[in-house]
């Protein structure tokens, strides 16, 4: 259970990443 939750955690870390980078470019998008 510990390690799942380790895993969970880091798929959370990985996700917040993707969706930053794609507002990222989003913003990019907007201010051009």
């Amino acid at each position: 259970m510990e390690v799942r939750a380790e895993e969970t955690k880091s798929d959370k870390r990985l996700v917040a990443a993707r969706v930053s980078k794609g507002l990222e470019k989003k913003r990019r998008r907007w201010l051009i």
